[in-house]
């Protein structure tokens, strides 16, 4: 599924979409989104995951932002890819009805074609499940799944903005934010034997 998804992306002329709950790559994974991003100027890509705020698994969000999306942004950071490299956290309006809980979604969108999947694209789904993806590639994009991605959209926040950055330095993120220095080395050091698997 993974070198599936990777290989994709690598093929990718225009655009790719990752929709899922918990983001959790490797160093092949990351070499290849740094890659593809250089050598094509036209490519834009978009993740949309949770976000502290959302998820239901602390750990594994805790492994995202504390070690997966600096590797993000150390990406974004090279002039030549800036914003055509996006994370989007998903953090619900708790006053609009048409979207509520957490982001549960498997989907992947590259140019016309989307990969609906099970995977979550964290370590049990890499290492331990068995899973199951299909492509599927429409003759028009499918007017319900663009809606449902721009209400994602809607009830996330961009990593970098000024909204992002307020919320990082809000009172309810400063436990979390000191929990995730003091896990840093350690987890870090879980994760450079992570990146090298798969």
């Amino acid at each position: 599924m993974f070198r599936c998804l990777r290989e994709a992306i690598r093929r990718a002329k225009k655009h790719v979409r990752i929709i899922t709950s918990y983001l959790i790559v490797n160093a092949n994974d990351i070499r290849q989104l740094k890659k593809s991003l250089l050598i094509n100027p036209d490519l834009k890509v978009e993740f949309l995951t949770n976000s502290s705020h959302s998820s239901d698994h602390p750990l594994s969000q805790l492994i995202f932002e504390a070690v997966i999306l600096p590797h993000l942004l150390e990406i974004q950071m090279q002039p030549e890819i800036g914003d055509r490299l996006s994370i989007f956290m998903f953090q619900p309006k708790t006053n609009d009805p048409s979207i509520e809980g957490i982001l549960h979604a498997k989907l992947v969108e590259i140019d016309s074609q989307f990969l609906v999947t099970s995977s979550n694209f964290d370590l049990v789904s890499r290492f331990s499940n068995s899973e199951m993806g299909f492509w599927i590639n429409p003759a028009r994009r499918n007017e319900d799944v663009q809606n449902y991605i721009r209400t994602v959209k809607e009830h996330s926040i961009l990593v970098g903005s000024e909204s992002w950055k307020s919320d990082q330095s809000s009172g309810n993120q400063k436990g979390c934010n000191a929990l995730k220095v003091y896990l840093s080395k350690f987890l870090q050091w879980f994760h450079i034997r992570l990146l090298h698997i798969g």
